[in-house]
């Protein structure tokens, strides 16, 4: 399967630029935050009209683009304007405002792009467009624009025979609940409801398909593809064998939405209208083909982007951790709650316990992959950076030998993973049986209306399918506000589903003829996803009706919004100042705010049995909520009343996920997840003596790490005082650091503590690896330090498995373990064969047979790969350097630098009377000038250190950029 390509930006606050004037001249850009961005059609782009080729496991810096962060502050606002019209200056090159995705709106994100790039890639982007006339909706010309950042995955399958089909809408009427603007109150009854059906969605040939996974390089074939056909085209293209299904109808031919009649055999696939975003931009979708020829095949971009696909239900999660939004518009206890969250409990305490098999599969050592999987959640400070730092040579330490588990540094390790799940149960996510599926609408129905027919479909009103799933299931979607939008749905299968829809296997599949989608938060098929459980206990809890605040009982009928289409959003001309009006009525984010206004309401009830007491505040909400989601496309947004708005927010909330100790929310003490929250705060308390837990034996363990035949070398001697003083350091300034975590409250605060324990890692590393070549006597000595000599002051263990992981890897291989014990994952067919004879472990809905496999782990090989991968990331950077002592004119210099081949040469120079060793770059073994001795160690948040006396010998690339009387400023690529 091809890995998605990840390149390199800054990220600035917009604070940066204005606190000078807007002009970063000479700026050091290593001083600020660089992000990673995923494989987009921006930096292809970019890439092919600067000549450059992506280099695998490299930054790939892009210094053509980057992103600010702008706030909702009144200086930012006045920046906003100013930069508009005079656009941003770095290191002398002007910078101007370029597209921004509905992600980047929300986010108060804003990109910029070198000036001179500006109006080719809008022109890129847009296939020409931008430089209409017509007067457009700025937020969806936005939006659509900002396509071009969307995540994929590139591949030279196109199609170009599509039929565009026109967008199909039809009047549903049903029970429902919504706030109408216009009479300012919450409203409830039958009403009719315009639906557009299969928005964002279309079908695709299994040719096609096919041809679409094997240049993805997958081994199946998927069902579905969440595609982007850059410009203006995106949304979710399911399996089809259309041509088959219009043959039987007797249908040769259909019609696209600009009356173009195509041939049902020549199709790739048929696609809704409302997949096309840019559709009334284009006389025909031939144009939008030849447009796509014209910009994209003089530079070999002509391609699809994949941006996901489906997964097998074998594939998928098998458990998923549920949320405080599902749990809390449920109707279930605290008592409910304990019990659900009792499997992930037993879990944990197996882990903790010690037993070998779990906590490999905890830390998803798997034997069939040999890797792990590190959590995808981060903590802030030293612990997240540390095991960022250190998962993988934690991993490789276990691989070699059990008694590692055993370690004081390791079990660290794992109580914090322990302690993250621990603390992320507190908030109610714990597992339950379920997982994330992808949405389709009735595809039958959309080629019926596609070719004509009458549209009949394969679902009736409440029937839903999913390949080899039958009966009620429970679903959700987030965010969500009110219970009304959990689902409970009924699967079924019938002729028509097994004979077109066999392969839509963890599809939900919904019907054309009631409300389920706009009932789930107003979903699309475009790619959303809704979590699925068969959990009886979730399926019973489902709330179909409640008491009101009168004690009425009502019916939970779902929250829709009636108001959509009651205001028609003003066009305008593309400009400055009508982006400029976009960027700032775009630059705050309120649905955290409204989300935890939910909370609030939701949970006061709950405390008393009622998750809906409040419910006309509630459904307010969720109108809200709807509306702020949709604020970047449509500029419109419901203003919170203040009666509704709280600032407080419940126990469960406050302390684990803000983490304050303080403003809890009253009179919900017997919420549920309240009582959840303190059952597992107790369960804590009594089951994990972390004291106790953490204690084994330092010295047996010390003893296993080291070498002890080097420990008494005359090398060792001359190093050990050295180290010994450098450790003392790393504890000081470890300590500090830790005293800024703790009272660092912003996320800046935190942010910039990520990066300082970063350089501090590899700044220690980088100190005691020059102390000598033998790693294996490094490591030894840090060991002693910090095992024996240390071990009543430093509870740690942190200093040899930071600076000396390399020596600790290799002394373990000599007295690793030669037969190893291992989890290896089994599919259930094989569960079915060997379940009578073998011991077999259930983990999370997986299961896995303990084998022992003799063979030996090359701790050797993982280092050369790791050093490999640092290398090649190190070829595609470049170094500010400063030439001195030039042996001929700048110019002359300057010109041989740039076209001839320079290599690196150790050299040799006095300073005050003293002999010291500096580099010097040479052509032909003639020296052509000295690097500054200032320019000679380097630090690259990705790569660490950079020496270069490590390179002596080596081929560069250097990249003049100034040329001074005396000296010559430039930029110093390492090759070869």
């Amino acid at each position: 399967m091809r890995k998605r390509k990840q390149y390199t930006i800054y990220l600035f606050n917009l604070s940066d630029f204005a606190k000078s004037e807007y002009k970063l001249y000479q700026f050091d850009l290593s001083d600020n935050q660089k992000i990673k961005i995923a494989e987009n059609q921006v930096c292809e782009l970019i890439y092919k009209l600067t000549n450059r080729q992506y280099v695998e496991d490299s930054e790939n810096f892009i210094d053509e683009l980057f992103f600010v962060q702008a706030k909702n502050t009144k200086q930012d606002k006045e920046a906003l304007r100013y930069i508009t019209e005079h656009g941003l200056y770095v290191n002398d090159k002007k910078y101007v405002r370029f597209a921004r995705s509905s992600s980047m709106a929300r986010r108060g994100i804003i990109s910029f792009i070198r000036e001179d790039l500006r109006d080719t890639m809008m022109d890129l982007i847009t296939v020409g467009k931008w430089r209409m006339d017509d007067e457009v909706v700025i937020s969806k010309w936005e939006a659509y624009c900002g396509l071009a950042f969307s995540t994929c995955l590139f591949v030279d399958v196109v199609p170009e025979k599509i039929c565009i089909v026109p967008e199909h809408s039809k009047i549903i009427t049903d029970f429902i609940k919504s706030y109408d603007i216009a009479k300012d109150k919450v409203i409830e009854g039958e009403y009719p409801v315009r639906v557009t059906l299969h928005d964002g969605m279309g079908v695709h040939s299994p040719e096609f398909g096919e041809k679409v996974a094997k240049a993805l390089g997958l081994k199946d074939v998927p069902v579905a593809y969440q595609i982007r056909l850059f410009p203006f085209v995106k949304g979710m293209s399911f399996e089809f064998d259309f041509k088959q299904f219009y043959k039987e109808k007797g249908i040769k031919t259909i019609k696209d939405r600009w009356g173009h009649e195509w041939n049902i055999d020549e199709l790739d696939a048929i696609w809704s209208e409302t997949v096309f975003k840019g559709k009334a931009w284009f006389s025909s979708y031939d144009e939008f083909v030849e447009l796509r020829k014209k910009y994209y095949l003089p530079l070999g971009l002509y391609n699809l982007g994949i941006a996901k696909w489906a997964e097998t239900t074998e594939k998928a999660d098998k458990m998923t951790k549920m949320t405080y939004q599902y749990l809390q518009n449920l109707n279930l206890s605290g008592k409910d709650l304990i019990e659900m969250a009792s499997y992930t409990k037993d879990l944990i305490e197996k882990v903790y316990d010690g037993d070998p098999i779990y906590t490999k599969i905890f830390l998803g050592m798997l034997a069939n992959t040999h890797k792990f999987e590190d959590d995808d959640e981060e903590e802030d400070g030293e612990e997240e950076v540390d095991e960022r730092y250190m998962v993988n040579k934690v991993y490789q330490a276990i691989m070699l030998n059990d008694a590692m588990l055993k370690d004081p540094y390791v079990k660290d390790f794992i109580k914090r993973q322990l302690q993250k799940t621990i603390n992320d149960m507190k908030l109610g996510r714990f597992y339950v049986s379920g997982r994330y599926s992808l949405v389709c609408q009735d595809p039958v129905y959309f080629l019926e209306y596609a070719g004509g027919l009458e549209p009949q479909g394969c679902l009736q009103k409440g029937e839903f399918y999913s390949t080899g799933v039958e009966g009620v299931r429970a679903t959700f979607r987030s965010p969500l506000i009110h219970s009304s939008e959990v689902g409970k749905l009924n699967f079924i299968s019938n002729d028509l589903t097994e004979k077109w829809l066999k392969r839509y296997d963890n599809i939900i599949v919904v019907n054309c003829y009631d409300l389920t989608l706009q009932k789930h938060g107003g979903a699309d098929t475009d790619g959303d996803t809704f979590f699925i459980t068969n959990d009886e206990k979730i399926i019973n809890a489902v709330i179909t009706e409640y008491k009101d605040e009168k004690g009425n009982i009502k019916q939970n009928y779902p929250v829709i919004d009636i108001n959509e289409g009651t205001e028609q959003p003003k066009k305008a001309k593309l400009s400055k100042e009508s982006s400029l009006q976009y960027d700032l009525l775009t630059l705050d984010n309120q649905i955290g705010k409204i989300t935890n206004y939910a909370t609030f309401w939701t949970t006061l009830g709950a405390a008393y049995g009622n998750p809906n007491q409040y419910d006309d505040k509630l459904v307010y909400l969720r109108i809200a909520q709807g509306m702020e989601i949709d604020y970047v496309k449509t500029g419109f947004r419901l203003a919170i009343k203040d009666d509704i708005k709280q600032t407080e927010k419940p126990y469960f909330l406050q302390r684990y996920k803000y983490n304050q100790n303080y403003g809890y929310q009253k009179r919900v003490w017997y919420a549920p997840l309240n009582v959840l929250c303190r059952h597992i705060e107790q369960w804590e308390k009594k089951t994990f003596i972390w004291d106790k837990w953490d204690k084994c034996n330092i010295d047996l363990s010390g003893n296993f790490l080291m070498n002890k035949d080097l420990l008494y070398t005359d090398e060792a001697q001359k190093i050990y005082p050295i180290m010994k003083e450098i450790y003392e350091q790393f504890k000081q300034e470890l300590s500090q650091l830790k005293l800024e975590s703790d009272n660092a409250k912003s996320e800046e605060e935190k942010d910039v503590l990520k990066k300082k324990y970063q350089y501090m890692f590899t700044k220690y590393e980088y100190m005691v690896n020059q102390l000598s070549d033998n790693k294996e006597l490094l490591s030894t000595i840090a060991v002693y330090l910090t095992y024996i000599e240390n071990k009543k002051h430093d509870k740690s263990y942190l200093f040899p498995w930071v600076c000396c992981w390399e020596g600790i890897l290799l002394t373990l291989q000599q007295k690793q373990d030669i037969v190893k014990e291992l989890p290896q994952k089994i599919n259930i067919k094989q569960l079915e064969e060997i379940k009578e004879n073998v011991e077999v472990v259930e983990f999370l809905g997986n299961y896995y047979q303990k084998i022992r496999l003799p063979y030996t782990q090359n701790a050797d090989k993982y280092i050369e790969k790791v050093k490999a991968k640092k290398q090649r990331k190190i070829a595609n950077k470049q170094f500010d350097v400063v030439l001195v002592a030039l042996t001929d004119t700048p110019e002359n210099v300057a010109n041989v630098l740039q076209n001839s081949e320079v290599v690196l040469k150790q050299n040799f120079y006095a300073s005050k009377g003293v002999l010291q060793k500096g580099i010097a770059l040479y052509h032909n073994e003639q020296k052509l000038a000295s690097i500054s001795p200032k320019n000679i160690l380097f630090y690259d948040e990705e790569v660490g250190f950079v020496d270069l006396n490590d390179y002596i010998d080596h081929k560069t690339k250097i990249s003049v950029e100034q040329i001074y009387a005396n000296s010559i400023k430039a930029k110093l690529q390492l090759v070869g």
